[in-house]
């Protein structure tokens, strides 16, 4: 009798999966709680009550289908927490007076600490941590009694260079070079196009607002119009994964042209700061620009696929030699003042390391090491430049100017973002996905902003330095306003906008069930 029942119970069972196409029984099935005519369907993590025979209900997916619930990741920012305490306490039993309040040493590790925590309470909202990491730095820089007083600007530099590299390896490794090669000119025009009419909107409205020379404006234009790696990235990859809009490569394409536009931008960058602060000719510095996109992605390509053999080293050195080569080759390049071909090296390096590795786990490898390094490095790069802001230096109306500068120009280029991509092949609605997807700044404005003010700095001319600190304000404004705005807008707009692309069973119930990754705004969290 035992046997009989169980027979029709486990017939049951096996009815109840045909239905609902999981293929396994939930634990409730297998007690015999549910009744055969009386279905529980799990939809999107919701449960819903489905009577016999009836199919299950649909619904249209949301953004929180797409990017998972914001997960409040309290152990883990403790432990990163306690991590900092105990190395800065072997730091100072060490080094000592250096980790002192005063010293370098001390105001690095109050300087990181203080990211962290105001890093993760952002994080508890919907906008990226790096606005907690950048109000950290400007409160530390402007607090009575100046604790980070202690940090040397040549130190700064150089750590924003180090995180410039990094996040830059990161985008390389994530191509995919055979879409690359089919979406070319639509990555060219989507480089180019966007970032030159936004450059020349803020120079020229920069000329006319701030009373800089052209020089100077198309400076701060070219600083102001980089897009960001560090929130574009992420949240690409995550949408590559998911598999939207990867069947006609929109993610590809602006991870592409991501890189691309800050390569082109640090390069320009580099060109106007040295006609604006070095000697020479003009046609010398013209030509550079050229010479740098040359000699970046050809010593990318040809270190890549220099690093085959890596497959065959040990996993620990394989994932350290390849960023590894890309900070030092990216502070040579720096050193030289070519730092728009260190920027091409990076980019190209890390894609043509994943072309030619003929393993992929050692690419997987090698890239979530390189996840660590920035999760790890991103709080000290914009506490970093907030800590380069001192208030008192700064007057209400340049705050306010740079507000109309940024706007003005973020209305350009979303504009001409839209327009580039006509001609690709892309909807309306996915048109509509990149141009809002190029409107997110943080990484350059991180890194490059506060350098037109160092150098002037270092040559003493009061007037340069004032436009070196209008600069400044302005890259540090934009981040404050485009990156919440950008990285809110793609996560709401992609599951409207973008298609998914079917395969096998993706659309499953069983696959709508799963619990979907959840990715942190700053893209690279844990």
């Amino acid at each position: 009798a035992r046997r009989t029942s169980h027979d029709k119970h486990m017939e049951g069972v096996r009815e109840l999966e045909e239905m609902d196409g999981c293929g396994t029984a939930s634990k409730e099935d297998e007690e015999g709680v549910v009744a055969k005519n009386d279905v529980e369907s799990l939809e999107g993590g919701r449960i819903s009550r489905v009577e016999d025979g009836a199919p299950p209900r649909q619904r249209n997916r949301t953004w929180k289908d797409v990017w998972g619930e914001q997960e409040v990741m309290l152990p883990h920012f403790v432990g990163l927490l306690a991590m900092s305490g105990l190395i800065y306490a072997s730091l100072f039993l060490i080094f000592g007076a250096p980790m002192l309040p005063g010293g370098e040493g001390f105001a690095l590790g109050v300087l990181y600490a203080t990211a962290l925590v105001f890093g993760w309470v952002v994080s508890l909202t919907t906008m990226p941590d790096l606005i907690g990491m950048l109000v950290a730095g400007l409160l530390l820089r402007n607090l009575p009694g100046k604790p980070i007083d202690g940090l040397k600007s040549s130190w700064s530099s150089v750590l924003r260079d180090v995180a410039l590299a990094i996040i830059l390896l990161r985008g390389g490794i994530g191509l995919d070079l055979r879409q690359l090669k089919r979406l070319g000119v639509s990555v060219v025009v989507l480089t180019l196009c966007p970032q030159l009419v936004e450059a020349v909107t803020a120079a020229g409205l920069s000329v006319a607002l701030f009373g800089l020379d052209w020089l100077w404006g198309l400076l701060g234009g070219f600083i102001l119009g980089a897009v960001s790696p560090a929130v574009i990235l992420p949240l690409m990859l995550h949408l590559q994964g998911q598999g939207y809009g990867k069947k006609k490569g929109v993610p590809t394409m602006l991870l592409s042209a991501a890189g691309l536009d800050d390569a082109v931008a640090i390069t320009l960058i580099g060109v106007i700061l040295g006609a604006i602060f070095q000697a020479g000719s003009i046609a010398s510095k013209i030509i550079q620009g050229p010479i740098e996109v040359f000699v970046g992605v050809l010593s990318g390509v040809a270190l890549g696929f220099l690093s085959k053999p890596l497959v065959h080293a040990k996993k620990r050195h394989r994932i350290a030699i390849v960023p590894l080569v890309s900070i030092s080759i990216f502070l040579l390049a720096r050193h030289f003042k070519y730092s728009g071909a260190g920027a091409l090296f990076c980019m190209s390096y890390g894609a043509f390391y994943a072309f030619f590795c003929p393993v992929d786990t050692c690419v997987a490898e090698v890239d979530g090491f390189v996840k660590v390094l920035w999760n790890h490095y991103q709080p000290l790069l914009f506490s970093l430049v907030g800590a380069a802001l001192d208030f008192s230096r700064v007057s209400g109306s340049d705050v306010g100017t740079s507000v109309v500068i940024i706007l003005v120009a973020a209305v350009a280029r979303f504009g001409t973002a839209f327009i580039s991509v006509f001609y690709s092949g892309l909807t309306a609605a996915e048109r509509l996905f990149v141009a809002i997807a190029w409107l997110p700044k943080a990484t350059v404005q991180a890194v490059m902003g506060p350098l037109p003010l160092d150098q002037a700095e270092q040559y003493g001319d009061e007037e340069e330095e004032g436009f070196g600190l209008k600069i400044l304000t302005l890259a540090v404004m934009a981040i404050f306003i485009t990156a919440p705005i950008g990285a809110i807008g793609i996560k709401l707009s992609a599951p409207r906008l973008l298609e998914k692309e079917i395969t096998g069973d993706t659309d499953s119930m069983a696959e709508e069930a799963k619990e979907l990754e959840n990715v942190h705004t700053n893209g690279l969290g844990p």
